[in-house]
């Protein structure tokens, strides 16, 4: 399952980020398959991902930012045993593990601000061993040919990411798929251009 949806996420390239509720009907009602949520709490996320595996979509959780639950071994026991999500992203190196552990796809999400977090977040992953990795800001070509050069895992990357131009931009230069919360993005079709 998880050789599935990795290679689905390779051929789609958009990735809908949800940092609003309210942005969740549309996102359930496009033809792309991923959805990245930012946003919750433990009284909405479960009710959020039934929604979204009923409508056949592939979730991706940013543990960090869903409110009310600890972010430790006991808060990401309590979502797996009852959240529906397909992979769960964290910036919390020590997590990865224990998330791989559960048969769910585990991401290491990263925020570069320089070249030595570049290279710490690299020996990070070579360590921690994600599935894939979560890089922001995505607006940075030459970083992203580095790591990508480097990666051993899938890459998607995002924040800033607004027109389509920049998402090319992105993926041209070896991103796996662009994470955005524009919605004009939401639907545009790469699958011709970037499908693996």
């Amino acid at each position: 399952m998880k050789e599935k949806i990795l290679r689905t996420l390779s051929e789609c390239c958009i990735v809908k980020s949800i940092r609003d509720l309210d942005d969740l009907p549309l996102a359930l009602n496009t033809s792309n398959e991923f959805i990245f949520l930012q946003t919750g709490s433990l009284s909405t996320v479960v009710e959020v991902t039934n929604a979204a595996k009923k409508h056949g979509k592939y979730v991706i959780l940013h543990f960090d930012l869903i409110d009310g639950i600890s972010k430790d071994v006991h808060g990401l026991q309590w979502l797996v045993e009852n959240a529906k999500m397909d992979a769960i992203s964290t910036t919390r190196t020590s997590l990865i593990r224990n998330i791989k552990s559960y048969g769910i796809l585990a991401a290491q999400q990263m925020f570069l601000l320089d070249n030595h977090s570049i290279t710490t977040g690299l020996n990070l992953v070579e360590k921690c061993k994600p599935d894939f990795m979560v890089v922001m800001p995505g607006l940075m070509p030459t970083v992203i040919e580095k790591i990508t050069s480097s990666l051993k895992c899938p890459l998607i990357v995002g924040g800033l990411i607004n027109e389509y131009s920049q998402a090319i931009s992105a993926l041209d230069a070896g991103a796996t798929a662009v994470a955005t919360s524009e919605k004009k993005l939401w639907e545009y079709d790469f699958k011709q251009q970037y499908a693996y």
